[in-house]
């Protein structure tokens, strides 16, 4: 099936109802933001407090919904009053499987990114979602205020999440994730998802250090689950688990 979104010269009107603010979900954000920069839309945001995949409305006419789940599993609610419903982690048989199936379309690597200037959406959402030192941080971010007083760039923006490759260093790779713990799970299909997910992530590891040896740096963060089964892939410096001390580590590299 396919489905086109046409603009004109006018951009489209685009309302994004906000109902918290995680991280998961900046990278949409992000990416209306600069869709709004460029002249393609024009955002207006509800805060209306509803859970669930991020709903977006075009020009009153089209429906999007933004699932960033780390699972398989879909809001089938959701999907069915969505034209388009973009999935993390999305298994492409279910396009076969549910009804609505065919709204479905992968969204793609999911990271973490803010824009290079002030996003007052986003300081907008701190202020209502995000609570004590969180919400002094996401201010923070969402001024984009380290790059107006000359502070090295701490938070990862559009222009500094990629460049052109060192063609005179030699590759490297790097894997760093985690573990959850199946006995947390909420009921037992959530704990045989991450029993699998754990299982793969540590095969993808256990692979990458016997391919490229000294090449490959990365491993499992050092929580308790991931020392008591998979102590062979844990990360070399346990410091770096914290996302936190990792960022300061490539920052100051």
């Amino acid at each position: 099936m396919s489905r086109k979104i046409v603009t004109g010269n006018t951009p489209l009107e685009c309302v994004i109802y906000a109902a918290d603010n995680r991280p998961h979900l900046q990278q949409i954000y992000t990416g209306f933001k600069l869709l709004q920069k460029a002249g393609v839309v024009k955002c207006k945001y509800v805060y209306d407090g509803r859970k669930g995949p991020l709903r977006v409305q075009l020009d009153g006419r089209s429906t999007l919904r933004f699932d960033v789940s780390d699972s398989y599993g879909i809001d089938t609610e959701s999907l069915s009053s969505a034209d388009f419903y973009f999935k993390r982690d999305l298994d492409p048989s279910l396009a076969d499987a549910i009804a609505g199936g065919e709204k479905l379309y992968p969204l793609g690597l999911n990271y973490l990114v803010y824009p290079d200037t002030w996003d007052t959406g986003a300081t907008a959402r701190a202020f209502r979602y995000d609570k004590g030192t969180n919400k002094l941080w996401a201010i923070l971010r969402s001024t984009a205020a380290e790059r107006f007083i000359g502070l090295p760039d701490i938070f990862p923006r559009v222009s500094n999440t990629e460049s052109h490759p060192l063609l005179r260093q030699e590759p490297r790779i790097l894997f760093m994730t985690r573990t959850y713990d199946p006995d947390l799970a909420s009921n037992p299909d959530e704990a045989s998802e991450w029993e699998n997910l754990n299982e793969m992530r540590v095969a993808c590891i256990r692979k990458l250090k016997s391919e490229f040896g000294k090449r490959f740096y990365g491993g499992l963060a050092c929580h308790e689950n991931a020392k008591r089964r998979y102590s062979d892939c844990l990360l070399p410096d346990r410091k770096l688990s914290r996302k936190w001390n990792c960022c300061l580590a490539i920052l100051f590299a």
